[in-house]
């Protein structure tokens, strides 16, 4: 986030706030001031040998390919690794192996076989290896340190080292006699006075014998003469004697006093005793033991060596040198801690910060302990006593402890400090060490509760990383990688001495065991061991060939044994214990701490808080998840228990006044409140809501505001009183979608769309107009945008959608500034100085510090990937806000409302305020010469449009309703021109002369339209407006008489009168929609509903027909249903059903529900709970896929952005595909609708001539910006530009040829503005309906069927079914079992349903209760029935080929169409009203793949066109809008559903989508369709009085594919007279286009009273009737004929079958067409006597009791002879009926009667 600049996106950001273009970026040259452009280029560039580009364009390092690991995520880092030839080619600082591989040079030639094949300890090559600069080469080729040489020890192991020494000259002052030391004369060596004199030269120039050596008379003389006193000894030299004192004391203040052996640097391991006369013994803790007198070596367990490097963390047994891994598949394990139990390391990988523990003995289950507040943790210590953790943080410059399960941590210390490393404790002590490599770099020391804080080593260190307390010795140990050194000091800071420098090339962390000094080596990727006191016996440990090693270790049982008791067993602190130093001998050795939200107590020991607690609330779709947040600590998430009440959160918001959290579930349209003290979820009792969103809450009011997109409003509810009102609406096409409030300065900030641009306005919180500002106007071209305001900095956070950012400016709309984000952000809040957000389709929670600009991020393993989320914050109890509405409502009978600083009372609908401004009032009427205003009060006329706002919200004033009011000044009898120069007799006026000089009085002179009383109210002013208008809020008469005393409005006793006095029809409560302005239709009670007697009540309020209980299927959805039942034998039959996983996708396991593979990510949730739309990809085709399969708009490739995060939408490959698929134009000034800058680009063109710079390029500004308007005489409105003044016209005009004045635009031609009738107005339009069937909805653009409720029927092969609209009852309509229904349709008035089975060549008419049917038999497969409703005529396809018409009543059939031969009929519907019909007719050419042609026809057949021949493929559904004459159809080869009007003009696609539809209805404003591949089969798609296409998915249950279905609602079949009527045909009268149509028997047309030509007409089907008695008949009948068939069948057995048994062995095959021809062959012998008989499953008994059983099931029999038999024993009957042999009769199929 910049403060003042950002940078395009083909620039790039300096550190300096500089930008450059980023072709700059690391091109050599520092083209910042800073020269951050020319950091990290091999990287940015991905440049070998360092790094590896992988094929999807990731880069890697090269350490990582061909490591077996796919680092590049698509394998190609280790493809082709078989291949020498491809292997990388080693640095500078490696060598390579012969086989190809690289090893770093320092592990060539040290006596350690690296390389696989041994090629690195060729002797050869390491014979020539001599660089050994900074030390001494010995003959084997080993480098040791040049002050081992020539020291009297073996340091190259060949004894070199100790050869053709060339001594030195000695320093007198290091060889003294008070030390008992001699210098020899050349002063080239020391040696000891008891080599003096002996007999032995040692000296190498003799010096120490000779002389006076053997001169013994005058030793004791000479003693006397230097006073010798009697505790020294006095020795012989060669030139006299000496006085020195004993072995074991040294001369000071000439005295012998004892020498301290225990003094001398490393004389022993861990303790020292000192001795007399010199002497001194070691010993070791009781866990060890000493070694040669000097070391002391653990006992019990190997020790353990435990290091990171990186990606892995490994063990090393010290002992047995193995090495194993631990932990793999890290991801920038650094830091490492280890006690006795667990371990602990640091994780610092793409902004993920975190300490992670873990069980030693099982390290498969890590859990990060700490997971909030961290920047870049490097380095970990364990207080071995009290087991605290203590850590550096060189981003947040401080030293932070937590208890080992980090659910307490704070800072300790942040002062004086820069960047911290590494970390060391000494709980022995209470002391801390740790390094710090900053500007001022050092080791500095505290106590391990922070204080005493002091810089303990400041000179000679530079690059100080790791550090070590050696307890036992009492030392420091660190290392600096700048000056590669290993030094060492006392505990005081004295003594400071070099370990090692030889061999130490960059090192990075130490430790100290035993007599060892363990290091980790960066150059060499290794762990090196050398003498902790002298630096000796070094060598390499431990080697990586990727990583390098980070922190390390060494662990054993005994290192944790504490020899001290710990200070904090018995403390009593409330949170943490740390150890401290003792600083007096009443110290306690303890402290307690608090975390960085809390204070200490004044006793020390309790926490208490100083600041609000936070606490982030998450929203997923059907859970809350609180997120405590804690600066320093553990993220603690919990999951707040809805008990599954809630289906679908889709917002939420905070209650800071009760300290509870509202939610809205979109799927019951309801709010709930938890209460978080209580724990309880409660309904908010508050009526159904349209589409909310952006749910803000008001502390200052204690009211609750939202957007409402389905009513385009702003809504508010006080929850002090419970009442609703809205108080914004649409405004000339501009619609609220999201809002901010602002309670403390009384105003809310407001997004406005209009079409695809959003702007963001500042308006008072009461919604009044006046006070609206425009604060953002510019590049927001979104769907939804998401706003917060931050009371903290008083700046504004919006989302801008389509550049991936989040923006804010100031309360004035100024000081832009952005952060950018790798997706679409859905919500974002603000805590203290932190911005959270959520982005779509992702788990992971994202926030920014708003002052450092350092992002985090956490994976929330609670959420599901792809879910929407939303973010509220719980900021405790507001106890301290003051504000009158919080005061008994501010004395408000309904709401009270902030504005700006004062507060305002406000009135729902039909009600306004009182004198006193505090209640609310029924209105009143205003008189004759008033204007009533919105908010309802009554003004004189006068002041109407006179430039003076005398409305309290300005309404009078509006500019658009003044540039048309003319104020009467005219006597009442007269007509004023609009142009105001005469008034006329209103007898003049429309009698086509033009009185009035601009033709006014001849102006709207259409016929007068008479308000109809049912349907429509007459104004007093006389304007007709719809009844469902009164008491909607809305003035819609002139005067506003229709808002007035809604109190008192009463409804008829078939309506329903909402709280608000509106009037709507009775069937429309609790319909699932709502129709009220208030929402009060769909109340609360809504949700369970009065189940009939046949009917069972579910759980979940829904009603089923009895017959669906215990049918081991999930009617009611909750499987209420199936709770209890018996489990009978179809039960049992029927299991839990286990999804195939290579065709289906389970949705949940409890009851199987499988859908279609074909389900999954196809856009749509047909899993209830959406599981089969999570972790998709991209399913919109204007949107691009990222290789990590992210989704980026296809308008983001190639820009020079990395949108994807992995470079994919940027790669080559992507950009030249993307080129060829889309043509590169120009932006033109026509495609621009507001100003087209120079540099071609479009601005609004309020922008124009603000004085500021809009256009990149500045020509927006300039020019003739202030003159051009000045003569430009525009009708509206002049908008200056610097080409001059541009014209431009109020909301509903647009400018004429004249580039003047403004003309009308007329909306009635884009047929999408109304459901069913436009009349265009003068700047607007209105929406009608059709007659009395509907009523026009609040949204004043669509239409509602009036009447009984619409149902969905449809079939599920042999059954037809019902879901009421509102999807709570469900009902069998009809059941055939083993017949399948090919079509249906329904006689919704008549109460009948038609329907045919191809199968059984039959067509039936029955009524809802199955009691009587005309019944047509011998059809060749008929399908796709269509009932005439008007003339009742019968329309049907046989044979797939031919249209057939008949009338039941007159038992007459006609065929009226023929196809080709070569063609199929497969979609076919009709239009009674236009008395025309289509059909879709698929055309079969020999060779070639099918076509289809969309025809139409009169209703008889004649007059055949085709409307639609072009890119038709495979249709096979049809329907069409008889109001709009439209037709419309699916193809399913491309998967679309299409619509033209019935000429075949104005063709338009409105889906396409991946569900491949099959059948689709029309009713009001939505266009239903089915298909097979779904669990959630059918979807609604709004089509009308909308911009775009708008579908979701029913959720009806099915268990089966439906084939046919349709809506049922009075209105869909529209009443109208029966052409037919009274019209006299001698055969079939139909309707056709122009009127009746006679048609005879041969399907030819002649007028009505002509009389047909019979010749050649066809065979009419056979017609049956029946009814109940008539079934009776049959039964009687059908029973005495089996008796008598029986007793012949039996004689006729005995007869035949006893005398002449069978001698051929026969084979019947036995056959039901009807049942998929499905056969089974059985032997004569597997058959018994009596069982030869098969059941026929479509006699008509059964078939009228509708309850046929479903087997055996009835065949056919074919004999060798190929006659055909029907056999039947429904009733131990044996009937056999013959068919003739002829082909068309073969195929007719037979029913017993």
């Amino acid at each position: 986030m910049s403060d003042n600049k950002t940078c395009n996106n083909n620039e790039f950001y300096c550190s300096n706030g500089i930008c450059i273009t980023s072709t700059k970026r690391c091109d050599g040259n520092k083209d910042c001031d800073d020269g951050t452009d020319e950091v990290n280029c091999d990287f940015v560039k991905c440049l070998s040998p360092e790094y590896f580009k992988c094929s999807n364009n990731k880069c890697i390092s090269i350490d990582f390919v061909c490591d077996k690991v796919n680092d590049c995520l698509d394998w190609s880092d280790e493809s082709h690794c078989h291949a020498k030839s491809l292997m990388r080619p080693c640095t500078g600082g490696e060598f390579q192996c012969a086989d190809g591989t690289c090893i770093p040079n320092y592990w060539h030639c040290d006596k350690s076989v690296d390389c696989d094949d041994g090629s690195d300890e060729d002797v050869e090559k390491c014979r020539k290896k001599t660089s050994c600069i900074n030390g001494y080469l010995c003959l084997n080729l080993h480098c040791v340190s040049k002050m081992w040489r020539c020291d009297g020890k073996d340091d190259c192991g060949d004894g070199s080292d100790e050869t053709h020494c060339d001594f030195p000259l000695v320093d007198p002052e290091q060889c003294m006699i008070e030390d008992r030391k001699f210098l020899c004369h050349d002063h080239k060596k020391c040696i000891g006075v008891e080599h003096v004199c002996n007999n032995n030269i040692d000296c190498l120039d003799a010096s120490d014998e000779g002389g006076l050596c053997n001169n013994i008379t005058g030793h004791e003389k000479e003693c006397n003469a230097i006073n010798c006193s009697i505790i020294h000894e006095c020795l012989r030299k060669p030139h006299g004697v000496m006085c020195v004192c004993p072995k074991g004391k040294h001369s000071e203040n000439n005295t012998c006093l004892d020498i301290n052996k225990c003094e001398v640097y490393g004389i022993c391991d861990q303790h020292c005793l000192n001795l007399l006369d010199g002497k001194y013994a070691c010993s070791c803790d009781p866990d060890y033991e000493l070694i040669d007198n000097h070391r002391c070596k653990i006992k019990g367990d190997d020790p353990i060596l435990a290091y990171s490097s990186l990606r892995q963390i490994k063990t090393f047994n010290l002992m047995t040198q193995n090495s194993h891994i631990l932990v793999d598949h890290l991801q920038q394990a650094t830091g490492l801690a280890v006690d006795e139990l667990n371990m602990y390391w640091t994780i610092i990988y793409e902004g993920i910060q975190g300490i992670v523990k873990a069980n030693k003995n099982d390290s498969t289950s890590p859990e990060i302990i700490v997971t909030s507040g961290l920047g870049t943790p490097e380095n970990l210590a364990i207080d071995s006593i009290t087991h605290n953790l203590y850590f550096t943080d060189a981003k947040m410059k401080h030293i932070g402890v937590c208890d080992n399960n980090g659910l307490v941590c704070t800072v300790i210390r942040n002062k004086n400090i820069n960047k911290p490393r590494a970390i060391a404790v000494s709980p022995m002590d209470g002391y801390m060490y740790w390094t710090d490599w900053g500007e001022s770099p050092k080791i500095a020391r505290s106590g391990m509760d922070g204080s005493l804080s002091q810089a303990f080593i400041t000179e000679n260190i530079h690059w100080p990383n790791g550090v070590h307390v050696d307890y036992y010795g009492k030392r420091i140990y660190w290392v600096d990688a700048k000056i590669k050194i290993i030094e060492s000091v006392k505990f005081d800071a004295s003594d400071r001495r070099e370990i090692l420098k030889q061999s130490v090339d960059h090192p990075f962390s130490v430790t100290i065991f035993e007599d060892k000094l363990y290091w980790s080596d960066w150059s060499g990727k290794e762990i090196k061991v050398c003498n902790k006191f002298t630096g000796k016996s070094q060598k390499s440990l431990v080697r990586e060939r990727k990583n390098r090693i980070y922190g390390m270790q060494i662990f054993h049982p005994s290192l944790f044994k504490s020899q001290k008791l710990n200070p904090c067993k018995n403390a009593k602190c409330s949170h943490l214990c740390l150890i401290s130093p003792k600083k007096n001998e009443y110290s306690n050795g303890y402290t307690c701490a608090c975390p960085d939200n809390k204070q200490l107590s004044s006793e020390g020991l309790f926490c208490y808080d100083t600041a609000v607690s936070y606490t982030l609330i998450v929203g997923t779709p059907r859970s809350i998840l609180e997120l405590e947040l804690e600066h320093l600590g553990h993220q603690k998430v919990k999951e707040i228990p809805l008990k599954n009440k809630i289906s679908k959160i889709s917002a939420i918001a905070y209650n800071s006044l009760s300290g509870s959290i509202i939610i809205y579930d979109s799927k019951s349209k309801k709010l709930f409140v938890y209460d978080l003290v209580g724990m309880k979820l409660l309904d908010l009792l508050i009526p159904e809501i349209g589409s909310l969103y952006s749910l803000k809450f008001d502390n200052h009011g204690n009211n609750l505001y939202w957007c409402d997109w389905y009513r385009k409003t702003i809504e508010v509810v006080s929850l002090s009183t419970n009442i609703q009102i809205t108080i914004l609406n649409e405004v000339e096409g501009h619609i609220p979608i999201a809002l901010a409030l602002v309670p403390d300065k009384g105003y809310m900030f407001v997004a406005m769309k209009d079409n695809s641009r959003i702007h963001i306005d500042r308006i008072d919180m009461d919604g009044n107009i006046k006070s609206l500002i425009h604060v953002v106007e510019f590049e927001l071209i979104e769907d939804e945008i998401v706003l917060n305001f931050d009371m903290v900095s008083r700046r504004l956070y919006f989302t801008d959608k389509r550049n991936n950012e989040i923006n804010s400016v100031n309360e004035d709309g100024l000081d832009r500034k952005l952060i950018k984000t790798s997706g679409f952000v859905k919500d974002i809040v603000l805590i203290n100085n932190e911005i959270f957000w959520v982005i779509e389709g992702s788990n992971i929670l994202n926030w920014i510090d708003k002052n450092t600009n350092e992002r985090f991020h956490k994976d929330m393993d609670n959420w599901n990937s792809d879910s929407t989320l939303y973010l509220t914050v719980v900021t405790g109890i507001d106890k301290h806000v003051q504000h009158p509405c919080l005061q008994n409502n501010g004395n408000c009978s309904h709401l009270c409302l902030l504005s700006r600083e004062k507060k305002v009372c406000s009135c729902p609908i039909g009600l306004v305020l009182s004198v006193n401004g505090l209640e609310c009032l029924p209105l009143k009427p205003c008189k004759s010469d008033e204007y009533r205003c919105l908010t309802g009060e009554c003004i004189l006329s006068q002041f109407r449009c006179d430039s003076k706002e005398d409305c309290p919200h300005g309404d009078d004033e509006d500019l658009l309703k003044c540039l048309h009011y003319i104020p009467n000044l005219c006597p009442k009898s007269q007509f004023l021109c609009h142009d105001k120069t005469k008034c006329l007799d209103k007898n003049l006026l429309c009698n086509n002369v033009k009185n009035c000089n601009d033709g006014s009085d001849e102006k709207e002179c259409g016929p007068k339209h008479i308000c109809n009383p049912v349907t429509e109210y007459q104004c007093p002013t006389g304007e007709c407006i719809q009844i469902s208008f009164l008491c909607d809020g809305n003035l819609d008469c002139t005067d506003g008489q229709d808002e007035l005393n809604c109190q008192n409005h009463t409804c008829h006793h078939m309506e329903f009168r909402c709280k608000s006095g509106t009037c709507i029809a009775a069937t429309w409560e609790c319909d699932g929609e709502i129709d009220c302005i208030d929402g009060s239709d769909e109340h609360i009670t809504c949700s369970t509903k009065k189940c009939k007697i046949d009917q069972f009540a579910c759980s979940n309020g829904r009603c089923i027909s009895n017959e669906f209980t215990c049918n081991s299927e999930n009617d009611c959805d909750d499987n209420s249903d199936e709770y209890g039942c018996i489990l009978s034998h179809a039960y049992i039959s029927k299991p839990i059903k286990i999804c195939n996983e290579e065709k289906e996708f389970e949705c949940e396991n409890i009851y199987g529900h499988c859908v279609p593979i074909e389900a999954r990510c196809n856009s749509t949730s047909e899993c209830k709970h959406s599981e089969d739309e999570l972790n998709c990809g991209c399913q919109k085709s204007d949107f691009f896929e990222c290789n990590n399969k992210r989704c980026v708009p296809k308008d983001w490739l190639c820009d020079k952005t990395d949108d994807c995060g992995d470079q994919s939408d940027e790669s080559s490959e992507t950009c030249n595909m993307h080129f060829q698929n889309s043509s590169v134009s120009i932006l033109s000034a026509h495609k621009c609708d507001g100003y087209l800058c120079k540099n071609e680009e479009c601005i609004p063109l309020d922008q124009v001539c603000n004085k500021h710079m809009n256009c990149k390029d500045g020509s927006d500004e300039g020019g003739f910006c202030g003159l051009s308007c000045q003569f430009m005489n525009c009708s509206h409105i002049c908008q200056e530009t610097p080409k001059g003044g541009k014209c431009i016209c109020y909301h509903g005009y647009k400018v004429s040829h004249d580039g003047k004045t403004c003309e009308d635009i007329n909306e009635c031609e884009n047929k999408n503005v109304c459901a069913q009738y436009c009349t265009n107005l003068d700047g607007s339009f209105s929406c009608n309906c059709l007659n009395s069937d509907y009523m026009l909805r609040s949204d004043k653009s669509s239409c509602k069927a009036l009447g009984p409720p619409m149902e969905l029927v449809y079939s599920e092969i042999d059954k037809i079914r019902s879901t009421s609209g509102d999807f709570k009852e469900s009902k069998l309509l009809f059941s055939n079992p083993g017949v399948q229904i090919s079509s249906f349709d329904i006689d919704i008035r008549r109460n009948l349903i038609y329907w045919t089975s191809e199968e059984a060549g039959t067509l039936i008419c029955m009524d809802m209760q199955q009691e009587n049917k005309v019944y047509m038999k011998d059809l060749i497969s008929p399908s796709l029935v269509r009932i005439d409703w008007l003339t009742e005529n019968i329309y049907f396809i046989e044979n797939h080929c031919d249209i057939v018409v008949c009338n039941l009543n007159a038992k007459r059939c006609a065929t009226i169409y023929n196809a080709n031969v070569h063609s199929r009929i497969k979609a076919f519907t009709i239009d009674p009203l236009s008395g025309m019909m289509f059909w879709a007719e698929s055309i079969w050419v020999i060779w070639s793949s099918p076509t289809t042609i969309i025809r139409q026809s009169d209703c008889s057949g004649h007059n055949v066109k085709t409307i639609i021949n072009e890119d038709l493929h495979d249709v096979i559904d049809l329907t069409v809008d008889p109001i709009k004459h439209m037709v419309y159809w699916v193809d399913m080869v491309n998967s679309t559903i299409e619509r033209a009007n019935y000429n075949g003009s104005n063709r338009i696609l409105l889906i396409s989508t991946y569900h491949l539809p099959k059948k689709i209805s029309l009713y009001e404003d939505k266009l239903f369709w089915t298909n097979d591949i779904t669990g959630y089969p059918i979807f609604k798609c709004k089509v009308f009085a909308i911009k775009d296409v708008q579908c979701e998915s029913i959720p009806v249950q099915v268990f089966a594919p439906i084939d046919i279905f349709m809506i049922s609602q009075q209105s869909k079949q529209i009443n109208a007279t029966n052409v037919c009527h009274h019209i006299h045909c001698d055969f079939i009268c139909t309707s056709g286009s122009k009127g009746p149509m006679c048609v005879c028997e041969d399907g030819s047309q002649v007028e009505p009273g002509a009389i047909c030509d019979d010749a050649g007409h066809r065979k009419l089907p056979t017609f049956k009737i029946m009814n109940k008695n008539s079934n009776r008949i049959s039964l009687f009948v059908a029973f005495f004929i089996v008796i008598i068939l029986g007793l012949s069948l039996f004689y006729y057995y005995l007869y035949h079958y006893k005398k002449k048994p069978l001698k051929t062995s026969l084979r019947f095959h036995f056959q039901n067409p009807m049942f998929n021809n499905k056969k089974k062959i059985i032997q004569p012998e597997q058959l018994e006597p009596e069982c030869h008989a098969y059941e026929n499953p479509f006699n008509e008994d059964e078939l009228i009791k509708g309850n046929v059983p479903s087997a055996p099931y009835g065949s056919f029999v074919n004999y060798n002879d190929e006659r055909y038999i029907y056999e039947s024993n429904s009733r131990s009957q044996h009937i056999s009926l013959s068919v003739s042999e002829h082909e068309e009769d073969q195929r007719k199929k037979l029913i017993v009667l």
